[in-house]
């Protein structure tokens, strides 16, 4: 139940399923105002004035196709400014923008409304009680398609913004660092060691070539446990494959646990955030890097970028309690968290004294860090980002300024 709700979930981020879903809603709003008539009572019509819903429903439809367009349109361009400015992978990102899509849906569904009223009008199926309940009904959804322009017209105050692009990979990579800190194998045991793995093993191999996207850890142990076996993951979220690759080794009832492993571990052509927090890491690097490229000079923007890559890697999860018996998977790396993203815009601001002094000060914080992977990647990098900028460095006042991080003098 579990990996059904986290899939629906999945599925309801998608443009088209909430168009649908309102659509569905405003067809159902028409037919419920017909069944609601029998509670007005007689003679309400004349006092309120409810044969001017056909006006009222005129307005909607003429105006809500229009204003679909223009906000489609509104939202292309944004997807694409967003892509080429900042980092091609935030446009998947703000596909998902709840706030966009739900203002689409609202419009197209309030079309969908007028238009079938309309033509509903024009036939008997509407008495005069059934007409005051479709008139209130029309001034709910006029209510509702207010509230979202307001809503979007703020929305479009900043989204697609670099600070606005920023904060919704900050977010979502603190999210999937905070669940991998505390369950770095997604809840199962830790496979530190292949030599665990039980001799007769069926290996499962991938079907398809490219990154392994998310993992449904329950889906898995609740197929384990059914056929009475344990299934060990070689590989981890965020790692690429080929077809043909071993992804998993099972025992038990090795055709469906085979099933299983194929169905509950999504291999796709993107990586996502939401179980991977170093693609998180590495979109923010991507930023700092683009704003480093000679046409861009931007170092206040790759500065922004590593305090905010310092910040997510000064996370610290207590250790949760192992939730699936019957799985086992490989921890998530912590030293690639720094490794990566930090060496990618050391090696892109190696001319920037100034990137350079806040790079070594972030990388000597973290190598103080609890977890001693995070710790020793970043007094690695420090060493790589101090002595490249020690050759890249354009003068010897610059290279005197840089001053050798603690880590790399104790």
């Amino acid at each position: 139940m579990r990996a059904f709700l986290y899939r629906l979930r999945l599925w309801a981020r998608k443009l088209g399923v909430r168009v649908v879903s309102i659509a569905a809603l405003s067809v159902l709003s028409v037919f419920a105002a017909k069944y609601s008539g029998v509670y007005v009572p007689a003679g309400v019509a004349e006092k309120i004035g409810a044969d001017s819903v056909v006006s009222l429903l005129n307005i909607i439809a003429n105006s809500m196709l229009t204003v679909t367009t223009f906000s489609l349109s509104v939202m292309v361009t944004i997807h694409r400014n967003a892509s080429s400015q900042w980092t091609p992978r935030a446009h998947r990102m703000h596909l998902r923008d709840s706030r966009t899509q739900t203002v689409i849906a609202t419009f197209l569904g309030a079309y969908i409304y007028a238009l079938l009223s309309l033509i509903l009008l024009d036939t008997p199926y509407f008495g005069d009680k059934e007409v005051v309940a479709l008139f209130v009904t029309t001034l709910g959804v006029i209510a509702w398609i207010v509230y979202q322009m307001l809503m979007w017209v703020l929305h479009l105050q900043t989204f697609g913004s670099l600070e606005q692009t920023a904060d919704r990979i900050h977010e979502q990579t603190r999210d999937a660092l905070q669940l991998r800190m505390a369950h770095p194998c997604l809840g199962g045991h830790a496979l530190l060691d292949r030599a665990i793995i039980p001799m007769g093993a069926k290996p499962v191999f991938a079907s398809r070539s490219g990154y392994v996207v998310r993992m449904m850890a329950s889906a898995l142990d609740s197929a384990a446990e059914d056929c009475g076996g344990a299934i060990y993951i070689i590989v981890d979220v965020g790692e690429h494959i080929t077809k043909g690759d071993p992804i998993a080794f099972t025992t038990g009832h090795t055709e469906r646990m085979t099933e299983a492993v194929e169905q509950n571990i999504d291999i796709g052509h993107h990586r996502d955030i939401e179980q991977d927090p170093n693609f998180g890491l590495l979109m923010l690097a991507e930023i700092g890097e683009k704003a480093l490229s000679p046409g861009v000079n931007d170092g206040g923007t790759a500065i922004d970028m590593i305090d905010r890559m310092a910040e997510l890697a000064e996370t610290h999860e207590d250790l949760g309690e192992t939730t699936y018996s019957n799985l086992w998977m490989p921890p998530l790396n912590t030293g690639d968290i720094i490794r990566r993203p930090f060496d990618l815009i050391s090696r892109y601001a190696i001319t920037s004294l100034e990137v350079q002094e806040v790079l070594l000060k972030r990388l000597d914080i973290l190598s103080r860090h609890p977890d001693l992977e995070i710790a020793k990647a970043a007094r690695e990098v420090a060493q790589d980002a101090f002595d490249r900028a020690q050759e890249a460095l354009p003068t010897k006042v610059d290279k005197a300024k840089l001053v050798k991080p603690q880590c790399l003098t104790g």
